[in-house]
C-alpha cells in the first residue's frame, strides 16, 4: 500500500532505490521492540501503527515487505489505518509472511511469501486459510494434547529454548507449537491459487538463517529440485551464491554451475538481501552493507521486473549501481514553443525509449535534444550521408544536465557537452555509400586510437606525412628553380660565345702574337715580364681600392653614436635619472675606447695605402721600358689584348659549364629525391602498421587488422585521366599508364621517377590546363591508405549483410568512446535486419546502458521491452488520435515498463492508460514482446 499517485519522478521511469523485503513488526513472536500486537490495547495499537509509519516514511528505503511469522495481522491493521488516514503512508509496504515448510532435514527450513499490496483483506485471509499448519487449540483434551506433544520434534524444541515437549505446560506447548509449525508443499500451492495470477511470489532463503543451502542435495534431490524451481526469488548475501543463482559462471562455481543451473530450471533468478529487522531501529540496516537495490517503480508491478530481468533489475551491494558522472547525464529537456507541452520531460540515466505513431514527434524530440547540445555533430552526420535538416523547427529548446548546466538551442555558449548522435537511416546510407570519403575509416581509427600506444603511432605517422609532404614540396620547388637556372645558364653560355670557336681563335692569336714578337725583336722573357708586371699592378690597385673603401666605412662608423640612442622615458623618475647618469658615464668611457680602436685600424689602413702607392710607383718604373717597346708595335699590342679577351671568354665558359654540369646533376638528384620521398608514404604506413598490429586489438567480439592499399581508381581518375593527354598517352613508355596496376612500392618508386622525367622532357604530354609543376605535384600525392579489416566472430565486415554491417559500425561508434557521453539513436532498427536487432542490438544496448546514457527513438518493441528500457516517453500529436482535451499539438508523457493502468473515463490519449498499455497499442508486436518476457521465466 502507498499514497504516491502524483509523484512526478515516476515519469523518469525505473531508477535504483533501496528495498528492504524482510522486516518484522509487533505481530511477530520474536519482536524485540516492545509489546507484541496480541498484547496491545486498541489505543496502543494506534500509537504503534503511527510509530511504524513514521519510521518507514523517514527511512531512505523506498519499499518494505512485512515478513511476520504466520500472520498478516499487522499489515491488516495498517491497511485499516491508512484507509482512515489516506495521506499518512508515503512508502510502499507489501504484505508477506515468513513460514517454515516440511522438509526431510533435522533443522527448520524457512520459506517466505511476498504478496501484492493491491490484494484485499479477504484475499489475504483466503491465502492464509489454505496454509495447513500444525497447531494446538486451547480446548484440546488431554489425550489430544499428549498426541500433539508426541508429534513435536525434540531437537527443534531445543533450538527455541524449550525442553522435551512432553514436559511442557499447556501454554508453553501452545507457544512451542506456533514456533515450530510447518506448512506442507501442497498447502502452499493451494494458498497461491486463492489469489490472482502474478500477485504473489515465493522467496526462499538460501545462505541466510534456516536457508536452503543446508539441504543435503545428494540425500534429497527431489526436495532440492522442488524448492529451487518453486522459488521465484532467493534471499542471500554471499556474492558466490548471487553469481550462480543469477546465471553467472565464474572460476569459483565452474565445477558445479551446470548442475546447479539445471536445478534452477535453466533460468537465472533474482537475489535479494533483507534486514530481517525485529525492531524499528534496524529497518533498512542490511548485514555487512549488503543493500538490496531494485531498479523499478516502487510497486508490485515493479517487483515483477526483478523476475523478468534478474541480472539487471536487482543488485546486492553497498553503493547505488550504474553510477554515472553527473556531467554525462541529461536530466531533463523542455520545448519552448506554442505547439509543444510546456512541462519538462524527464530523462532516465540509463535507457530512455521514445515511442509514438507516425509523425507524433519522436524524432522531433530526439533531434532537438541533439541539436541543442551539439549542432555541429548533427549537421556533420546529416551532411555526410546527404540527409536534410529536419523540417519541423521549434522556437526554442532547453537541455538541463544533471550537473545543472544547460544547453539552449541556437545559443553559442561555452558549455561544450559531447554526444554521439546517429540519425535515422544514417548507418544504412553510410554502408551503401560507394564514392567519396565516409566516416567508416574514422570510426575504426578512433577505436584503435583509444589505446595510448597506438594513438602515439598515429600521431607520429601524421607528423611523418607532413614532413614528407613538406620535403616533396621543397623538392618540386627546387626542381623548377634549378630547371630555370639551367635554362638561364645555358643562355648565358651562348651569349658568351661558342667554346669551340673561341678555343680556335685563341690558338690562332697565339701564333700571330708569336710571329709579331719575333718581328719586333722582343724576347719572350720580356713579354712574360711585361704581363706579370701588369697583373701585379692591377692587384695593387684592387688592394688599394679595398683599403680606401674600408677607411671610408670606418670613418662613417666613427661618426655615428648609436649606443647613445636608448629611451628611458617610460621609467619612473628616480630610476630614469639614476640610469641616465650611469649610462652617460659608461657610454663616454665606451666611446673613448671605441674611437681609439677605430683610429688604430684607420691609421693601419692608411699606412698600407701609402706602401701600396710606393709599390705601384716602383712597378711603373719597371714597366715603362717594356711599355715603350710594346707601344712601338701596335699590332702586337692589339693582338695581345684580343688574346686576353678571348682567353677570359674561354675561362668564363669553362666556369659556367662546370656550374651547368653541377646543376644538371642536382636536377637529376632532385627527380630521384622526389621519387624517394614519395616512397616514404608507403614505408611510414608499413612501419606504423607493424607497430599497431603488435597490440592485441580484440574488442569484445570485434577483431582488427590492417592492410596498406593503393588508391588505384583515384590514381587513374585524379592523375591519369585528369592530367594526361589521353590521345597521346600510348606514345609514352609503351603506354604503361593506360591500365596502371600497382605491384610493389619499389616498382612504383621507379615509375614515379619515369613519369616525372616524361613530364619534364614532354614525352608525356599534358592537358593544356596543366603546367609541368602542377602535373608533378598532383602525381606525387599520397596514393596509399590503411585498409582497416574488421571481423566479428571471424567474419569480415565486407562479407556481412547490410544490416549486420550497420550494427558493427554502430558498435564501433559507441564501444570504445572514452568520453562516456550520451548516445542518441533515431530508429536504428531501420538500418538493421530483424535478426541483428534481436540477436545483437538488444544485447548491446542492454550492456552499454549500464555505463552510458542512451536515448532512442524507435518503433521496435524489442528495443523497448527486450532491452528493458528504464523510461518510455510516449509521443502524441493532436490529429493522430484526436481528443478535445489535448491542449498542445505535440505532447509527451514518460514512465516505466511496469507503469500499467487503464482509465476508461479519461479522454486524453496519453493519460487514459499506462506506459505498458501504450507500448502494446503503439508498437507492432508490443503485446507479444511482453508475453515473451513473461514466458522466458515461466510466469503465467
Amino acid at each position: 500500500m502507498k499514497v504516491e499517485e502524483n509523484n512526478n519522478e515516476l515519469f523518469r521511469g525505473s531508477v535504483w532505490k533501496k528495498w528492504d523485503l524482510h522486516i518484522h513488526t509487533p505481530a511477530s513472536f520474536f519482536w524485540k521492540g516492545g509489546k507484541q500486537l496480541k498484547d496491545m490495547t486498541s489505543e496502543e495499537k494506534t500509537v504503534e501503527i503511527k510509530k511504524f509509519i513514521s519510521t518507514v516514511n523517514e527511512s531512505d528505503i523506498s519499499v518494505f515487505c512485512l515478513m511476520d511469522y504466520w500472520t498478516f495481522d499487522w499489515y491488516l491493521e495498517l491497511q485499516e489505518y491508512v484507509k482512515e488516514n489516506p495521506n499518512s503512508l508515503k512508502k510502499t509496504v507489501f504484505p508477506g509472511m515468513e513460514l517454515r515448510i516440511e522438509c526431510p532435514v533435522d533443522y527448520r527450513l524457512n520459506i517466505h511469501c511476498i504478496l501484492s499490496d493491491k490484494l484485499s483483506k479477504q484475499e489475504l485471509i483466503d491465502f492464509k486459510s489454505e496454509l495447513y499448519i500444525r497447531s494446538i487449540d486451547k480446548k484440546l483434551s488431554n489425550d489430544a494434547l499428549i498426541k500433539f506433544a508426541d508429534s513435536l520434534d525434540k531437537s527443534k524444541a531445543r533450538i527455541h529454548g524449550f525442553d522435551d515437549p512432553k514436559t511442557l505446560s499447556k501454554d508453553k506447548l501452545i507457544e512451542l507449537g506456533s514456533k515450530t509449525a510447518e506448512i506442507t508443499k501442497e498447502s502452499l500451492t493451494k494458498a497461491f491459487k486463492q489469489i490472482p495470477i502474478d500477485t504473489g511470489f515465493v522467496i526462499l532463503p538460501y545462505d541466510t538463517s534456516d536457508g536452503l543451502q543446508g539441504l543435503d542435495w545428494s540425500s534429497h534431490p527431489q526436495d532440492d529440485n522442488y524448492f529451487m524451481q518453486t522459488a521465484h526469488i532467493f534471499e542471500t548475501r554471499k556474492q558466490s551464491n548471487i553469481d550462480v543463482i543469477s546465471g553467472k559462471k565464474t572460476n569459483e562455481n565452474e565445477s558445479y554451475f551446470d548442475n546447479f543451473f539445471k536445478t534452477l530450471g535453466n533460468k537465472p533468478k533474482p537475489c535479494i538481501s533483507g534486514s530481517d529487522a525485529h525492531t524499528y531501529s534496524k529497518y533498512g540496516c542490511f548485514p555487512s552493507n549488503r543493500i538490496t537495490w531494485v531498479k523499478a517503480n516502487p510497486t508490485f508491478e515493479g517487483l515483477k521486473q526483478i523476475i523478468y530481468e534478474p541480472e539487471d533489475r536487482v543488485k546486492i551491494q553497498e553503493l547505488c549501481p550504474d553510477d554515472k558522472e553527473d556531467y554525462q547525464i541529461i536530466d531533463k529537456v523542455k520545448f519552448i514553443d506554442n505547439d509543444f507541452l510546456t512541462s519538462e520531460i524527464l530523462i532516465n540515466q540509463n535507457l530512455t525509449a521514445i515511442i509514438g505513431g507516425k509523425s507524433t514527434g519522436k524524432s522531433v524530440l530526439l533531434r532537438n535534444i541533439a541539436h541543442s547540445i551539439d549542432p555541429t555533430e548533427v549537421k556533420n552526420r546529416l551532411n555526410e550521408v546527404g540527409l536534410d535538416l529536419y523540417q519541423k523547427e521549434v522556437s526554442d529548446f532547453r537541455v538541463i544536465w544533471k550537473d545543472s548546466q544547460e544547453n539552449k538551442k541556437n545559443d553559442s555558449s561555452d558549455i561544450n557537452k559531447k554526444i554521439i548522435y546517429i540519425p535515422q537511416s544514417y548507418l544504412n546510407r553510410l554502408v551503401d555509400k560507394k564514392e567519396g570519403k565516409t566516416s567508416i575509416d574514422d570510426i575504426i581509427k578512433n577505436v584503435l586510437d583509444q589505446d595510448s600506444d597506438i594513438r602515439t603511432v598515429f600521431n607520429d605517422l601524421d607528423f611523418s606525412k607532413r614532413v614528407i609532404e613538406k620535403n616533396i614540396t621543397k623538392n618540386i620547388e627546387d626542381l623548377f628553380y634549378v630547371s630555370n637556372d639551367i635554362k638561364n645558364l645555358s643562355e648565358n653560355i651562348k651569349k658568351i660565345g661558342d667554346k669551340k670557336g673561341i678555343n680556335s681563335e685563341v690558338e690562332k692569336l697565339k701564333v700571330i702574337i708569336t710571329d709579331l714578337q719575333n718581328k719586333s725583336g722582343m724576347e719572350q722573357e720580356s713579354v712574360n715580364n711585361y704581363n706579370e708586371l701588369n697583373k701585379e699592378k692591377e692587384n695593387l690597385k684592387n688592394r688599394k681600392n679595398s683599403y680606401n673603401k674600408d677607411i671610408s666605412i670606418l670613418n662613417e662608423i666613427k661618426s655615428n653614436t648609436y649606443f647613445n640612442q636608448v629611451n628611458f622615458e617610460d621609467l619612473s623618475s628616480d630610476l630614469k635619472k639614476s640610469l641616465e647618469n650611469s649610462f652617460s658615464l659608461i657610454s663616454e668611457k665606451y666611446l673613448i675606447e671605441w674611437n681609439k680602436e677605430l683610429e688604430i685600424k684607420i691609421s693601419f689602413l692608411m699606412k698600407e695605402c701609402e706602401r701600396i702607392n710606393k709599390e705601384i710607383e716602383q712597378n711603373n718604373k719597371l714597366l715603362q721600358p717594356l711599355v715603350n717597346i710594346i707601344v712601338e708595335s701596335k699590332s702586337l699590342d692589339e693582338k695581345v689584348k684580343k688574346l686576353t679577351l678571348e682567353e677570359c671568354k674561354l675561362k668564363s665558359i669553362i666556369l659556367e659549364e662546370e656550374k651547368l654540369f653541377k646543376l644538371k646533376n642536382y636536377y637529376q638528384e632532385l627527380i630521384k629525391e622526389i621519387s624517394l620521398n614519395h616512397s616514404k608514404f608507403y614505408e611510414e604506413l608499413f612501419d606504423s602498421r607493424a607497430k599497431i598490429i603488435k597490440q592485441t586489438i580484440i574488442i569484445d567480439d570485434l577483431e582488427f587488422n590492417i592492410d596498406i592499399n593503393f588508391q588505384e581508381n583515384s590514381f587513374k581518375n585524379n592523375f591519369i585521366d585528369e592530367v594526361c593527354n589521353l590521345r597521346n598517352i600510348n606514345q609514352f613508355n609503351e603506354g604503361f599508364l593506360n591500365y596502371y596496376i600497382f605491384s610493389s612500392n619499389e616498382k612504383f618508386k621507379g615509375d614515379i621517377e619515369n613519369i616525372i622525367i616524361g613530364i619534364l622532357n614532354e614525352k608525356l604530354t599534358l592537358k593544356n590546363s596543366y603546367s609541368k609543376k602542377e602535373a608533378i605535384t598532383r602525381l606525387v600525392r599520397n596514393w596509399f591508405y590503411f585498409d582497416y579489416i574488421i571481423k566479428q566472430n571471424g567474419d569480415k565486415i565486407s562479407e556481412m549483410s547490410p544490416g549486420k554491417k550497420s550494427f558493427v559500425l554502430l558498435k564501433l561508434l559507441i564501444e570504445l568512446d572514452n568520453s562516456k557521453c550520451p548516445i542518441l539513436l533515431d530508429q536504428p532498427e531501420d538500418d538493421l535486419d530483424n535478426r541483428s536487432i534481436y540477436n545483437d542490438l538488444v544485447k548491446f544496448i542492454k550492456s552499454k546502458k549500464k555505463d552510458r546514457q542512451i536515448i532512442i527513438a524507435t518503433h521496435n518493441p524489442n528495443l523497448v521491452v527486450g532491452a528493458d528500457a528504464e523510461c518510455i516517453i510516449v509521443a502524441n500529436q493532436r490529429g493522430s488520435k484526436t481528443e478535445e482535451a489535448q491542449i498542445f499539438k505535440f505532447e509527451y508523457i514518460g514512465g516505466s515498463l511496469e507503469n500499467s493502468f487503464v482509465k476508461p473515463k479519461v479522454n486524453e490519449v496519453l493519460y487514459k492508460q499506462g506506459v505498458q498499455e501504450h507500448v502494446c497499442d503503439i508498437l507492432e508486436g508490443g503485446k507479444r514482446a511482453f508475453e515473451q518476457r513473461r514466458e522466458k521465466y515461466s510466469l503465467t
